[in-house]
């Protein structure tokens, strides 16, 4: 079903991999600052900030996504839209889906994947949604 997509699945699966990795260190630095560090810590706190945003993995994850067209962006929301599935969104509203990702970001802004906590797993429940519907076509 991926092929519907215009976006290879192994190109999906790069930048799920990369989107793991930044999970995992995400992960690690909430670790650093968990509840039980002093909330008035600033130092500790824009320590962990600073790490993240010039982690080179966090770097890898950005460059992976900028390497999909605007277009395949809108898809890739999509995607994870269908993944999250806030409003319980199924493989049979893909096409609303599309239609509000280019709606909503025409040029396909990496920010709106690249910000997402648990970018990973979207993507990878809203592939198996299509290739679930497509399996039961």
């Amino acid at each position: 079903m991926t092929a519907a997509l215009g976006i290879a699945r192994a190109r999906v699966r790069r930048l799920i991999e990369a989107a793991r990795r930044v999970e995992a260190m995400t992960e690690a630095i909430a670790a650093t600052t968990d509840a039980t560090t002093d909330r008035d810590d600033a130092g500790r706190w824009l320590a962990a900030l600073a790490m993240y945003y010039e982690s080179p993995t966090r770097r890898a994850l950005l460059v992976e996504v900028e390497r999909f067209t605007p277009d395949e962006c809108c898809v890739l929301v999509a995607l994870m839209w269908l993944g999250r599935a806030d409003r319980g969104e199924t493989a049979a509203d893909w096409d609303a889906l599309l239609a509000e990702a280019q709606r909503v970001s025409p040029d396909g802004d990496l920010l709106l994947l690249a910000g997402q906590n648990r970018l990973s797993r979207f993507l990878e429940d809203g592939l198996a949604r299509l290739e679930g519907a497509a399996a039961r076509s």
